[in-house]
C-alpha cells in the first residue's frame, strides 16, 4: 500500500497501526477477490448444489458485502474529514484563540442588535447563535460542547418544541461543567411564564455556585418558590454578586395605588428561609428590584453594594421611603442609585417630619425617573448634594400626588419649578406622553429649563417641536445693558430622538445658542416644509412627514454647527428611554 506520510510513523503508533491495518485489508481483499474468481470456475453438479451456492452467495452479499461497503464508506468519510482538518487553516489556530472567537460569536453584541432588548429576547439571540455554532460541523460541535465558558448562562425558560424546560436546563448545566467549588461566572436566568415550572437545576443535590441571578415572572409565588429552592440547596450564597428580580405587572401605572399587604412581600412565600433571603439581598454588589416588595427595615447592606435599582413599587407612606434611604446608608461604597416609578404616600400632617439628610460619600450617579411629586420632593430633599451626577426623567407623574385607594391629586406645575430651583441636575430626560398634545407646552418647557441653570444635557424623545417649542429651548443672550448671568442652562449635549421638527431654522437657533459638544438627532421633518408661522396651526396627521437621512440639508447644517453631531435612527437602542424593558444584564 502506498504510504505518503511514512515520515510520521516513528512518532505515532496510531498511524503505524492504521498503515498496517490498511495493508492487511488490501491483502485480504486481494485474497478474497481471487477466491471469488476461483469459485466462478466451478459449476454445480445438480439442482441441489446450485440452490445451495445461490443461498450462500445471497447470504454473503447481504451480510459481508453490506458490512464491507458500509465500513469502507465510513472509513472514507473519516479520512476525508481528517484530511480536510489537516489542510484547513482554521484547525491550525490554537484552541485558546478558537475559544475566544466562539465566545465573541455567541455573546458579543452584533451591530444590528438592540442594546435595550429584553431578557427573553437576549436569551433567544444567545442560544440561537450557539445552536448555529453547533450545526457547522462535528469539530465545531465538539469544541463548543467542551468549552464550559460558552455555557455560562443556565436558563429556566420556554424551550424548543418537543423538549421540556427541565431537559434543556439540565443539558446546558452539564455542558457548563458547573461544580460547587467553581469560581468562574455562572448566570441563572429565569423567565417563569405560566407553563414554566420553577425547577432549580442541581449538581449532586446542591445548587450550582451561581454568581448572578435574574428572575422575572407575573407570579410572585413562582419567584418565591425558585428563590426558596435556591436558598434551601445552596451551601453558600457568598458567590452571588448580582441579584435581579422582577414581578411583571399589567396594571396601569397611573391608576390608584394601595399600601402593600403582608402577602405581597416576597418573603411571605418562603417563611422558613426569609432570613436567608434578607441576608442575600444585603450581601450582593448589584441589586435590581422591580414590582417586588421587600422589608427594607430588615436589610443591612454591606460595603460590597455598588449599584441598586428600585422600580415600580408603592412603598407605603413617606416613612417607608425615608426608611429605605436610611437603610441604604449602610452601603458605604454605593456608586449608582436608580429610583424609577416608585410611589409613596405623604404622611399625615401630624406625622410629617423634615427630611433627614442622607449621605452617600461614594455616589457617582443618581437617576430619578417617572416619580410622583411627593417622592421626587422627598428624595431630592433627603440626599445631600455631592459630586454625583443627577439624571432627572420627568413624566406626567411629577404632577401627581397619591393617597391610598384614591385617584391622584394634580399638582400645580409652579411647585415643580420651585422644587427644581433648589436642585442640581446634570441631565434632563423628557418623553412624549403619546397624547394629541405634548404634556408640557412651550412656556412650561422654558420655565423648567429656567429652573435648572446647572443643566448640561437635555434629551427629548418623540416630541413634536413647533417653532415656539424650539424657541423655548434657546438660551437667552445677555443684554448689553445688563451684565448679570442669565439663569438658563448652557447645554453641552442635546438629543432629539424620534421627534417631529416643524421648523429647521428654529432648530438651528437652538444649536447655536448653546456651547454644544454633542448633538444627536433622529426623527422626521415635513416633506414640503417652510418656516412660516402657519405651519404651527396644522395638525400632525394632516402633514406629510419624511424620515431625516444623511442626505438632508438639516444634517449638513447641524454638522457645521456642532462638532459632535450624530444622526440616530430611533430610541430602540437608547437605554435612557427603555428602562421599562427588563434586561438580562
Amino acid at each position: 500500500m502506498f504510504k505518503p506520510i511514512n515520515v510520521y510513523e516513528g512518532s505515532s503508533s496510531a498511524l503505524s497501526k492504521w498503515d498496517d491495518a490498511g495493508d492487511a485489508l488490501a491483502n485480504a481483499l486481494a485474497t478474497y477477490l481471487r477466491s471469488c474468481s476461483f469459485l466462478e470456475t466451478f459449476s454445480p453438479n445438480n439442482a441441489v448444489d446450485t440452490q445451495h451456492l445461490a443461498t450462500r452467495i445471497d447470504f454473503s452479499l447481504n451480510t459481508l458485502h453490506t458490512k464491507l461497503s458500509k465500513e469502507l464508506a465510513q472509513s472514507r468519510a473519516i479520512l476525508t474529514r481528517m484530511r480536510n482538518k489537516a489542510f484547513s487553516r482554521f484547525h491550525s489556530i490554537p484552541n485558546e484563540i478558537i475559544s475566544a472567537i466562539f465566545m465573541e460569536v455567541v455573546y458579543a453584541p452584533a451591530p444590528d442588535d438592540d442594546p435595550a432588548d429584553s431578557m427573553g429576547g437576549t436569551l433567544k439571540i444567545i442560544f440561537g447563535r450557539l445552536y448555529k455554532l453547533l450545526s457547522v460541523c462535528s469539530f465545531w460541535r465538539k469544541m463548543a460542547e467542551s468549552l464550559k465558558e460558552l455555557w455560562s448562562i443556565i436558563p429556566i425558560t420556554a424551550g424548543c418544541s418537543g423538549y421540556s424546560t427541565h431537559t434543556i436546563t439540565s443539558f446546558i448545566l452539564e455542558r457548563s461543567q458547573a461544580s460547587l467549588s467553581s469560581n468562574r461566572p455562572l448566570y441563572l436566568a429565569a423567565t417563569l411564564s405560566p407553563g414554566i415550572d420553577p425547577h432549580l437545576p442541581l449538581v449532586d443535590g446542591k445548587a450550582p455556585r451561581f454568581t448572578s441571578i435574574n428572575i422575572e415572572s407575573p407570579f410572585s409565588y413562582k419567584i418565591s418558590q425558585l428563590l426558596d429552592s435556591l436558598l434551601l440547596h445552596s451551601g453558600s450564597l457568598q458567590a452571588i454578586s448580582e441579584l435581579s428580580i422582577r414581578q411583571i405587572s399589567y396594571k396601569d401605572p397611573y391608576e390608584g395605588h394601595t399600601i402593600p399587604s403582608r402577602s405581597q412581600y416576597l418573603t411571605d412565600g418562603m417563611p422558613a428561609n426569609s432570613h436567608l433571603f434578607t441576608d442575600l439581598v444585603g450581601s450582593v454588589s448589584v441589586l435590581r428590584i422591580r414590582g417586588v416588595y421587600i422589608s427594607w427595615d430588615k436589610v443591612t447592606f454591606s460595603k460590597k453594594l455598588v449599584e441598586i435599582c428600585l422600580q415600580s413599587v408603592a412603598l407605603g407612606y413617606n416613612s417607608k421611603l425615608t426608611g429605605f434611604l436610611d437603610v441604604l446608608q449602610s452601603a458605604s461604597e454605593l456608586r449608582d442609585l436608580k429610583i424609577i416609578s416608585v410611589v409613596a404616600f405623604p404622611d399625615a400632617p401630624a406625622f410629617t417630619k423634615s427630611p433627614v439628610k442622607t449621605i452617600f460619600p461614594k455616589l457617582r450617579s443618581l437617576l430619578l425617573e417617572d416619580l410622583d411629586f411627593n417622592v421626587l420632593r422627598t428624595v431630592l430633599g433627603s440626599i445631600c448634594a455631592g459630586s454625583h451626577r443627577v439624571t432627572l426623567f420627568l413624566t406626567p407623574q411629577s404632577q401627581r400626588i397619591y393617597q391610598p385607594n384614591e385617584e391622584p391629586t394634580r399638582v400645580d406645575i409652579q411647585h415643580i419649578y420651585e422644587l427644581l430651583k433648589h436642585s442640581t441636575v446634570d441631565t434632563l430626560l423628557l418623553n412624549r406622553d403619546f397624547e394629541d398634545t405634548m404634556w408640557l407646552d412651550h412656556m412650561e418647557l422654558h420655565r423648567i429649563l429656567h429652573s435648572l441653570p446647572s443643566l448640561k444635557t437635555l434629551k427629548m424623545a418623540h416630541w413634536q417641536f413647533k417653532k415656539k417649542d424650539l424657541q423655548a429651548l434657546e438660551r437667552p443672550q445677555s443684554s448689553s445693558f445688563c451684565s448679570s448671568t442669565v439663569a438658563f442652562p448652557s447645554l453641552e449635549t442635546l438629543c432629539f430622538i424620534g421627534s417631529y421638527i416643524r421648523h429647521t431654522e428654529a432648530l438651528y437657533g437652538v444649536a447655536t445658542s448653546h456651547p454644544l459638544h454633542t448633538m444627536e438627532l433622529g426623527g422626521n421633518i415635513p416633506v414640503m416644509y417652510s418656516d412660516d408661522e402657519d405651519e404651527d396651526t396644522r395638525d400632525e396627521e394632516d402633514m406629510s412627514w419624511g424620515h431625516i437621512t444623511d442626505d438632508d440639508p438639516i444634517v449638513r447644517r447641524l454638522e457645521a454647527i456642532v462638532p459632535g453631531f450624530r444622526l440616530v435612527n430611533s430610541t430602540l437602542g437608547i437605554k435612557d428611554f427603555n428602562r421599562n424593558v427588563w434586561q438580562l444584564w
